[in-house]
């Protein structure tokens, strides 16, 4: 198992025995760059300890708490489109990083799902526009958009009205835990990837999600989200929250 320092993030350490990316300075040199990008978005830098884990046998991507000062992720990509499912994955379990949830209730985790699912589509276009100084990453650019459009990317969302939430709450906690077939937690997304393009200084909002209370209606949820940070309002009609 090898292992370094992300460049720029101390806290952050890439450990990895995965076949590709073959090169771990270049995955952390990568890496480096989603953080700082997701950093920048989020208006917020990860002050925990954070591990990073390629390992493509691990049982799915995700994030564990080992304690409350060290965090870790595991990434799980195969011998094809590594870099892109790098991106995809690290971008949505590093949104989970940011947001930084305490639930012991997990009534509300298909919302910070949703938007976590968002991250990792909003951060591939991203990276399709920026302009690399590594020569590799400038060429292989436009793999990161054309990702989204790969079969493992495209399954079908299934649209449900959210004023039903009580009838879908447990296929919702059981989508929340399963990595390739959400297809309600994927309609949200499709959603809310709509106005954080258009919008995306409302990704420094999307912190106060962890805040939701399991005693109070996801509708009261977004009110207090909505009096905390206003331009959330946008957030309303997606949610069924009525003015």
């Amino acid at each position: 198992m090898n292992q370094i320092k992300i460049p720029g993030h101390p806290n952050i350490t890439l450990m990895s025995n995965a076949q590709k990316p073959e090169s771990i300075d270049s995955a952390a040199d990568y890496i480096s760059i989603i953080i700082n990008t997701m950093n920048k978005f989020f208006n917020k830098k990860l002050s925990e300890d954070l591990t990073v884990n390629i390992e493509p046998n691990f049982p799915g991507p995700k994030i564990m708490k080992f304690s409350q000062s060290h965090k870790a992720i595991f990434l799980t990509p195969s011998n094809n489109l590594s870099w892109s499912q790098i991106a995809y994955q690290f971008s949505h379990e590093y949104c989970h990083a940011l947001i930084n949830s305490t639930y012991t209730d997990e009534r509300y985790l298909w919302v910070e799902e949703s938007f976590c699912e968002t991250a990792s589509k909003f951060m591939l276009t991203e990276l399709s526009n920026i302009s690399y100084s590594n020569p590799f990453y400038e060429r292989y650019k436009l793999n990161f958009a054309e990702y989204l459009n790969t079969p493992c990317n495209l399954s079908p969302s299934n649209p449900w009205n959210i004023h039903d939430l009580e009838h879908y709450q447990t296929e919702l906690t059981l989508e929340s835990h399963n990595h390739t077939n959400r297809p309600l937690i994927d309609y949200v997304s499709t959603k809310l990837i709509t106005i954080l393009t258009k919008n995306p200084a409302l990704w420094s909002d999307i912190t106060y999600i962890a805040k939701f209370s399991t005693e109070k209606s996801l509708e009261d949820n977004i009110i207090d989200w909505n009096n905390w940070h206003p331009n959330t309002i946008t957030f309303k009609p997606i949610f069924c929250v009525s003015d």
